[in-house]
């Protein structure tokens, strides 16, 4: 029997929020054309890489890889780290997809220790600590998952909004409206588009005054000052 997983969501005041995952594919994605089998089937790399960017994308696309899909992709990810010779970066990355794929699996312990081990072996990203926070909220632990945005965010990189819409959603989780709407406004300042965020913003502001009140740019987009968007609460 097929079963397809849902994407992760939390219910705050009635509304399913989604918790975007942080994923580097660039590394893997080059290292997976270099280790292809030659018989037209993907290398272990490409497998787990293609099932991870797939995960990833699937809030977006709408197209969810079923639990034999995900479990699949692991599979290919711990053949990748068994039987493959790499560079300690694009080892990292293996874990990070691993994680990924786990997450989606609800195997929420075997995520952390992937995201862990990728970190330890290539070093810390703002992908990881991203994926990392992203665990600790799905597990309840809120204190946890803001550090670890906190810590992605001192990194800055493109993907903040990521770090700043699951920052505000473990805000209030913790009943920190304030902490919340600062941070689902840094993350418009990035993304304009992220509808998360701006219905918690709506719903925290008891309507769209405050988005409305916000500075706009020549095109429409909110401004914040560069130097509140990574500031820790």
């Amino acid at each position: 029997m097929k079963i397809t997983l849902k994407k992760f969501g939390r219910t705050i005041a009635g509304s399913i929020v989604t918790l975007l995952p942080c994923l580097t594919l660039t590394t893997t994605a080059n290292a997976a054309t270099t280790a292809e089998s030659g018989q037209g089937k993907p290398s272990p790399i490409m497998a787990c890489y293609q099932s991870a960017y797939h995960a990833s994308r699937s809030s977006n696309t709408g197209e969810y890889l079923s639990a034999a899909q995900l479990v699949s992709g692991t599979e290919a990810c711990t053949q990748a780290l068994r039987y493959y010779k790499m560079r300690k970066k694009v080892r990292a990355q293996v874990y990070l997809h691993r994680g990924l794929l786990n997450r989606h699996l609800l195997r929420s312990s075997l995520a952390l220790k992937d995201f862990q081990r990728a970190r330890r072996v290539g070093g810390d990203s703002p992908a990881i600590s991203v994926n990392i926070g992203n665990i600790h909220y799905l597990n309840g632990k809120f204190e946890r998952a803001i550090s670890a945005y906190n810590r992605a965010l001192q990194m800055e990189f493109p993907a903040a909004h990521k770090a700043l819409l699951n920052r505000g959603l473990a805000s209030e989780r913790l009943g920190r409206s304030q902490h919340a709407i600062d941070a689902y406004i840094a993350a418009l300042a990035i993304q304009p588009s992220l509808n998360v965020a701006k219905e918690r913003l709506a719903a925290l502001t008891k309507g769209k005054q405050r988005l409305s009140a916000l500075p706009q740019d020549g095109t429409g987009h909110t401004q914040v000052l560069a130097s509140n968007l990574y500031k820790a609460p």
